[in-house]
Formats: C-alpha cells, sequence, structure tokens
C-alpha cells in the first residue's frame, strides 16, 4: 500500500504542477492586409487634409482681390462724383454769363435757349 500512497502522491504533484504552469500568451501580430489598410488610411487621410488646406488658400485669395477690386471699385466711385460735383459747378448760369461777357459775347433775348438735362 505504501507504493501505491506513493504512486497516488507522485501524480497529484504532477498535477499540480501542470495547473502552475501558465501557458505564454501568443503576441497577436499585424497582418499584411492590415497594415496594407493603415497605410492607405493614413495617405487618404494626409491626401484630404492638404487638400482641405489648399482650398482654403485659394478661398483666401480670391476674397484678397475681391476686397482690392471693392476698394479701387469705391475709389472710382468717389472720383465720378468729385467730376460730377465740378460739372454742376462749372454749369451755373452765373458763371457761364461770367465766363460769356470775358468772351465779348452779349446777352440776346431772342438767342436764348433753355435745356435741361434728365438723369
Amino acid at each position: 500500500m505504501s507504493t501505491n500512497l506513493a504512486r497516488q502522491l507522485q501524480r497529484q504533484e504532477v498535477r499540480h504542477t501542470e495547473k502552475v504552469q501558465i501557458p505564454k500568451q501568443k503576441r497577436r501580430r499585424i497582418t499584411k492586409g492590415e497594415k496594407l489598410f493603415y497605410i492607405l488610411f493614413a495617405m487618404g487621410l494626409i491626401f484630404f487634409s492638404i487638400q482641405i488646406i489648399s482650398n482654403q488658400a485659394s478661398i483666401y485669395q480670391i476674397n484678397k482681390e475681391i476686397q482690392n477690386l471693392e476698394t479701387e471699385l469705391n475709389d472710382q466711385v468717389r472720383v465720378v462724383q468729385e467730376l460730377e460735383a465740378q460739372v454742376q459747378d462749372l454749369s451755373k448760369y452765373d458763371r457761364l454769363t461770367e465766363e460769356a461777357k470775358k468772351l465779348g459775347l452779349t446777352n440776346k433775348r431772342e438767342n436764348i435757349k433753355v435745356v435741361s438735362t434728365k438723369k
């Protein structure tokens, strides 16, 4: 019986030592397909980022040109208004009669015609 008892103890020890051993976990590797997918995703992300930045830069340039044109337009409108004011000043009746007298012209009622300008 002692041999049987020794064998039982030996079996229990073997079982006990087998349970204690923890199998090594295998490290999960990234497959070639996953690598390709990650690379394509990164390239797409970079491409679209560059596309967005270039679009924003072109929008900025166009807005800058629009503002420059608006400034030039406002300057031209101001010049036109100043010239219209000069035309009104130069076409006053008193000034015209004065200039006519300087040139030696006389004022005859039968030769005067009234002309009106409409805008």
